[in-house]
């Protein structure tokens, strides 16, 4: 390599992480949202170094002691050290304690804490890091032309499906695990051109980086295998010794990581309906089609169509499909299938004959195999739809994206080529600053949820809770009526995460006493705690026959309390309704006292 090569690449990949640094500088100016009160209220974050490694670095990403009764499951313990290491660098930090980061989370026009500014600063930082270690990588070992390198490394410092990611604490998961994924990629490229102790070196290190990209975000677990995928398509040898090496160290870092994860009981996040409703579908036709429509989902959001939101989990309303197979989505999904299999088996084909096609096959495996985990295809994910998971294998997609805009204007003039790429990424890079914006906040956040699913009750309660906290009752209160209204056209079922556990619903009700409305909160309080159980059992397909039972008595209970407040005489008919149904599915005989009075 000459010196020229050398700083022509420097320059470029740095060029691309200043783009992704000025694009994304808004996050500089997030407050704490969502699931950060989770990860900065965790002592793993604010304790000592040996304490966190005796036992905080085998607690899950929120604190809890793994295989806990409380424990998410998530093992990311590079993640969490990543996040201490960002606090311990700065002089207070480590010591200030979650409070001081939290403190500012509804002031939306006030400056965030130094400390928490600095942790969005560091996850920029790492994110304008991807975006150069990509252009390198596809400049290296993917043997792409500069151009199309850095088209590709700057759609990805761009994409508005980084939102999330970037613009969060927690979501420095994923940006952690990409830059190790890439460092591991292009060590194991120079471990390719090396020989004697020096191979050794660089593949042990590349190995290493493997293994921890997979201890920051689980999607990372099978891109382990990658490493062998690039040597078998991209860097072929005569040395069959150094493919073997490569291929059974590989296996052995998957295949431990694999294993560590399946010692964690339950295999994965604990899941259920009210997490992941397509998943938990009493149909097998309705379940399946619904997958196949989150997987065209996630296609459309790398191809930068549809609006962000911070859980798309809310919209079950469009993402979960009906037992019909006449749905045109359902049939939408399985063409969408289909060609991506025609694809794939083309460039198999292609690759085969050419070696030129082999760069595509191995960006099209990486992007497989880094989507997989969130494809609930292996395992169910606790998360219906979201951005976050979008995060790795985005890289391997913008390079592919590169390419093929790359061939399309093959044809046309240099600088009208290079105009209409300058145009297209200032386009991509407004959409991006727009999906960022709702992020400044735990207000504006749930403002902008509100907006997007105006019958989700989820989103309705976060943001009343919200004008609640910072005393805008009269906001508040237009909210817990359409709450009420939505539950009262019997779409509550439909909406099934607002009633994830009674804690969020009596706290609608603690709210509306708050204002006053004593009386109200006397119906609504026990009518959301009986839908809490209701609408979870009502669609879930799992859990024994006596939690049903007991299960549905609660709900039976709570919903004569909520008759005991005096409801209008709509909603009361609504309840009895309900009431009604329960006693027909799990009181058949009338054996129930209070069954025999509701059918009176």
């Amino acid at each position: 390599m000459t010196l020229e090569y050398l700083l022509t690449h420097a320059v470029a990949g740095a060029s691309v992480a200043a783009l992704a640094w000025a694009a994304l500088s808004p996050v500089l100016a997030n407050h704490a949202v969502y699931d950060d009160l989770y990860v900065l209220s965790s002592p793993d974050l604010h304790c000592g170094w040996a304490e966190w490694a005796a036992e905080g670095a085998w607690h899950d990403v929120w604190g809890s002691r793994l295989n806990g009764p409380t424990s998410n499951q998530q093992w990311r313990p590079l993640a969490v050290a990543s996040l201490r290491l960002s606090l311990a660098l700065r002089p207070g930090c480590a010591a200030a304690g979650a409070a001081p980061l939290l403190a500012t989370r509804d002031a939306c026009d006030a400056p965030p804490h130094a400390c928490l500014a600095a942790l969005h600063g560091d996850t920029l930082a790492l994110h304008a890091l991807c975006a150069a270690l990509l252009y390198w990588a596809a400049a290296g070992p993917l043997r792409a032309p500069a151009a199309e390198a850095a088209l590709g490394a700057a759609l990805f410092a761009l994409h508005p499906a980084h939102a999330e990611s970037v613009a969060t604490v927690y979501g420095r998961a994923d940006v952690v695990a990409l830059a190790l994924q890439l460092s591991s990629l292009l060590l194991a490229w120079r471990w390719r051109r090396a020989a004697g102790a020096a191979a050794a070196a660089r593949l042990l290190g590349a190995l290493l980086l493997a293994a921890a990209a997979a201890l920051c975000k689980e999607n990372a677990v099978p891109v382990a295998l990658a490493l062998p995928l690039a040597d078998w398509l991209l860097w072929p040898s005569q040395s069959a010794s150094k493919a073997a090496l490569a291929l059974a160290s590989s296996a052995a870092v998957a295949g431990g990581l694999l294993l560590r994860r399946a010692s964690l009981q339950p295999w994965g996040p604990p899941t259920g309906f009210v997490d992941n409703p397509a998943a938990f579908l009493r149909d097998a036709g309705a379940r399946r089609a619904s997958l196949a429509w989150l997987n065209v989902r996630y296609l459309l959001f790398l191809l930068g169509c549809g609006r962000q939101a911070v859980n798309h989990g809310w919209d079950s309303g469009t993402l979960i499909l009906p037992p019909a197979a006449a749905d045109p989505r359902a049939a939408a999904a399985l063409a969408v299938h289909c060609a991506a299999a025609a694809a794939l088996l083309a460039l198999a084909w292609a690759a085969a004959r050419r070696p030129a096609a082999r760069p595509p096959l191995f960006l099209a495996l990486w992007g497989l195999l880094a989507f997989a985990p969130a494809a609930n295809a292996a395992f169910v994910v606790g998360t219906t739809l979201g951005e976050r998971l979008l995060y790795l294998p985005s890289a391997p997609f913008c390079l592919l994206a590169a390419r093929a805009l790359r061939l399309a204007a093959a044809a046309a003039p240099p600088r009208a080529a290079a105009a209409a790429a300058a145009l297209a990424l200032a386009a991509v890079a407004q959409r991006c600053r727009s999906e960022l914006a709702p992020y400044r906040c735990e207000q504006r956040l749930w403002a902008a949820n509100a907006q997007r699913y105006p019958r989700n009750v989820l989103a309705l309660n976060n943001l009343a809770v919200r004008f609640d906290t910072v005393g805008l009752h009269a906001d508040a209160l237009p909210l817990y009526d359409a709450i009420e209204a939505v539950w009262a056209a019997g779409e509550a079922g439909g909406h099934a995460r607002l009633f994830r556990d009674q804690q969020r619903a009596w706290g609608v009700a603690e709210n509306a006493m708050r204002r006053g409305a004593l009386g109200r909160a006397r119906v609504l309080r026990p009518l959301l705690a009986a839908a809490a159980v209701d609408a979870g059992w009502a669609g879930g397909r799992g859990g024994a026959a006596l939690e049903r039972e007991e299960a549905a008595a609660t709900a039976m209970r709570a919903y004569v309390e909520a008759l005991n407040g005096q409801p209008d005489a709509a909603l009361a008919q609504r309840i009895l309704a309900r009431l009604r149904l329960l006693c027909d599915r799990w009181d058949a005989g009338g054996l129930l006292p209070l069954c025999r009075e509701v059918r009176k």
